[in-house]
């Protein structure tokens, strides 16, 4: 079929091309992420400091071979008129990004939708989220996005620098409490349980912490995080089925923690549970991950990508 074999030579110099521009702007990333660390060091005071200095040893974390790093740009927010316009810095483009990223005309913040507001104002140094286009590079999966706050003297966001890229296989394996920003997440979560500290139910939430998939504990909040580890810490290896589902905070994606006894379970199983989740979602796209271990349970992971304006209950 000729219209096949073109489709794939288009999709074949479409992925060398990612590659290609990845590849080039490699090292002015790395740069751009270096600068980056050496300007959160003129941060306004309204920030906490402890925080800052958490976030600029996690961007130093990342520049350890934990990040590949495909795309980066740049967003500013300026006054205009009664609102407040959003729009790409020209030239910031590095990467995929300046392949794919049109130029757009301004947006004010005012027509966002309230959770993608909420997302872009909210004063921390450094948030974590999911972009909603799937990498040509390395492996087909959405992308991970590292975002890091701009601020003026008041401690008000006024922009945006943005990663986009994939953590390294290392980072799977590692333990949360060797990633900056992500052990002081866990340790809180821990600490509210009340469990005493070496004691075997505090152990025992470690561990269960741990085998969630990375992108949980970088993408839950602290509360988020802390209710799904304890309802999978009172499961206590018991033949149960349960289901944990995680928003995105900017609405385009539902994570699922779906967990059935491994005697069970089956590809029919998944097949059935996946179908009730994408109907209920209304999905455009969905990935999965099964995990088996020495546990009574399996555990599916499923990653709904939605339309952020139709977003169910």
């Amino acid at each position: 079929d000729q219209q096949a074999l073109l489709k794939i030579e288009v999709d074949l110099q479409d992925a060398l091309n990612d590659v290609r521009a990845a590849v080039k702007d490699y090292p002015a990333m790395l740069d751009r992420v270096k600068q980056t660390i050496t300007g959160l060091k003129k941060i306004p005071k309204a920030i906490d400091k402890a925080e800052v200095a958490e976030t600029q040893a996690f961007l130093e974390w990342l520049l350890d071979n934990h990040f590949t790093f495909l795309a980066c740009d740049e967003v500013a927010l300026s006054k205009e008129g009664d609102g407040v316009a959003i729009r790409r810095v020209d030239g910031s483009e590095l990467g995929t990004a300046r392949l794919h990223s049109p130029r757009r005309a301004k947006k004010l913040l005012e027509q966002l939708r309230d959770n993608e507001r909420c997302f872009i104002e909210t004063p921390v140094p450094l948030m974590f989220g999911k972009d909603a286009h799937r990498s040509r590079i390395h492996r087909p999966v959405y992308r991970d996005l590292v975002v890091v706050k701009r601020f003026d003297s008041k401690g008000k966001v006024i922009g945006e620098q943005r990663f986009y890229g994939l953590y390294t296989s290392p980072v799977y394996d590692v333990a949360p409490s060797s990633i900056p920003l992500i052990r002081l997440k866990v340790a809180e979560v821990i600490a509210r349980t009340g469990f005493e500290p070496g004691g075997h139910s505090s152990k025992e939430l470690q561990q269960v912490i741990k085998d969630l998939p990375r992108e949980e504990l970088f993408l839950a909040t602290t509360d988020v995080l802390f209710d799904t580890a304890l309802g999978i810490f009172n499961l206590q290896e018991r033949r149960k089925v349960r289901l944990f589902v995680r928003p995105d905070p900017c609405g385009k994606f539902f994570s699922c923690l779906y967990y059935a006894p491994r005697d069970i379970y089956s590809t029919d199983l998944r097949h059935r549970v996946q179908s009730v989740l994408e109907k209920h979602f209304s999905a455009l796209d969905t990935e999965f991950t099964t995990h088996f271990s020495e546990s009574v349970l399996a555990r599916t992971h499923f990653v709904m990508r939605v339309d952020p304006d139709l977003s169910p209950k």
